[in-house]
């Protein structure tokens, strides 16, 4: 018995152990990422265009790479996929936190991004695109990392990474760098952001695929279905944002039914696309076509639940339902700061709260996120 003990404990020492050295790992990478922007303040010539920025952002990004993997490797950490690019994800989203203070103001750190980078950066979307990623997924992406590096389950937080990262990628390279104002002078820069398209799905569908739990599985018995009550809560706020989302469309695609027409001028006039891209335009019919057949589905699940206690066709509803409120959750902060800031310019960003808007947007987070807590009851 006593050995059972010492064995345990040595495991618990060595988990402890591990675990500290993964956090100290991954708080140096945001440090990292800061004093490389900094070194490239030092040396402009290293960014003095788009093409000469573009081949040193591949050059450092494959010293990172490289750098990241040997280290993860030489204190025997996971080096799996999921490990990698939630490392290399941690890393780049400091360096967006950089650019992001640039634009506030705050520093010079990443000035010379918007100009031969990513032009739309240099936007109101910009601000709050690259604030949302440097702040919140770079605060997400540490977590994650850590547990992963320390081959620790990742939990509902993998899935509502996910669901942002995927929700903001599409747009942001269809909306603003294929399309729009500053199509023309898409730079190489931007090729950076594929893997980020692919990664993410990926990861989504493997964490989804590895539940091994048996009642977690279609015709499987729910273990507490929900009252009536809140069954008629989740069916109707799983209604209202289908509405939601069909009457966004409506405005953004440029309908003249009156409540199209309203809807744009008094309640989200960030669908009037006045930045010259098309990032809202093409987030609009993505949530259109993505989310609305995800509230169908979860409406017949709720149903299911309830009449016969039994999961139906989305039976892992509580995975899905954070991966949606990830991407209902970057979305709307991107409306939201589109809508209530008037960006002139590094920081010259005057603010106007807008209600309707604020209203709207307290509706969709906390319906979103009321969702993802009666759906996981896994």
């Amino acid at each position: 018995m006593a050995s059972v003990r010492t064995r345990s404990k040595v495991r618990a020492e060595k988990a402890l152990h591990d675990a500290q050295r993964a956090t100290l790992f991954v708080s140096t990478l945001p440090i990292a990422a800061l004093l490389v922007l900094k070194a490239l303040v030092h040396r402009p010539e290293l960014t003095s265009d788009g093409a000469t920025a573009g081949i040193t952002a591949v050059v450092i990004m494959t010293f990172v790479v490289a750098g990241i993997y040997r280290c993860a490797v030489k204190l025997n950490f996971e080096t799996n996929l999921i490990s990698i690019f939630l490392t290399i994800s941690t890393f780049t989203s400091a360096c967006d936190l950089g650019i992001t203070g640039y634009l506030l103001g705050v520093w010079e750190l990443g000035s010379f991004y918007p100009s031969h980078g990513e032009k739309y950066f240099g936007t109101a979307f910009g601000v709050a695109c690259l604030g949302w990623d440097g702040v919140v997924h770079l605060l997400m992406q540490g977590y994650l990392c850590r547990r992963s590096l320390c081959g620790q389950k990742l939990g509902p937080i993998a899935f509502m990474w996910a669901g942002s990262v995927i929700n903001s990628m599409i747009p942001l390279l269809l909306g603003g760098a294929a399309t729009g104002k500053y199509s023309p002078d898409v730079e190489f820069s931007t090729a950076l952001n594929a893997p980020y398209v692919i990664i993410p799905i990926l990861i989504a569908i493997k964490l989804m695929d590895s539940r091994t739990d048996k009642h977690v599985k279609r015709g499987a018995k729910v273990r507490s279905p929900a009252t009536a009550t809140l069954t008629c809560l989740i069916v109707v706020t799983h209604i209202g944002l289908i509405v939601l989302h069909v009457v966004r469309t409506m405005s953004v695609v440029g309908s003249d039914a009156p409540i199209a027409q309203r809807w744009l001028q008094k309640f989200e006039p960030s669908l009037q696309q006045n930045d010259g891209t098309n990032i809202i335009l093409i987030q609009t019919l993505q949530s259109f076509f993505w989310l609305v057949p995800y509230h169908c589905v979860a409406l017949w699940e709720a149903f299911s639940r309830f009449r016969y206690s039994r999961r139906s066709l989305l039976a892992n509803a509580g995975d899905w339902a954070f991966l949606v409120t990830g991407a209902y959750l970057q979305s709307c902060f991107i409306r939201f700061f589109m809508t209530v800031a008037d960006y002139q310019g590094p920081g010259q960003i005057n603010y106007e709260l807008h209600r309707p808007t604020t209203i709207v947007t307290l509706f969709v987070c906390c319906t979103s996120m009321l969702h993802a807590i009666l759906m996981n009851d896994e």
